[in-house]
């Protein structure tokens, strides 16, 4: 008896997703306007004052001091967790050595 049941559960479920769905009208669609946008040349170039910031800042600390010997990333460059991003000049340590 279960299965005549779920038969006529998933009948009328199946009927009852016929047709439009609710709020679609039966008009026809507007005509649009389509403007196309042209410059007139570089001699209208605006120039706004303004300044960029980065969404994110880092602040870059080494455990001893030194001379950056060489950097590693380039600016604006992603980089992941551990990636070596500068390294300092030896010559100090050297002589201390």
């Amino acid at each position: 008896m279960k299965p005549i049941c779920l038969m006529l559960l998933l009948a009328a479920v199946v009927t009852a997703c016929g047709g439009k769905p609710q709020g679609e009208a039966d008009e026809k669609a507007a005509p649009v306007r389509i403007d196309t946008v042209r410059t007139l040349g570089a001699a209208h170039a605006l120039q706004f004052p303004g300044r960029v910031k980065p969404s994110t800042d880092a602040a870059l600390a080494f455990r001893v001091a030194g001379t950056l010997s060489r950097v590693c990333v380039a600016e604006g460059q992603a980089v992941a967790q551990g990636q070596l991003l500068a390294e300092l000049d030896p010559t100090d340590y050297r002589i201390q050595l």
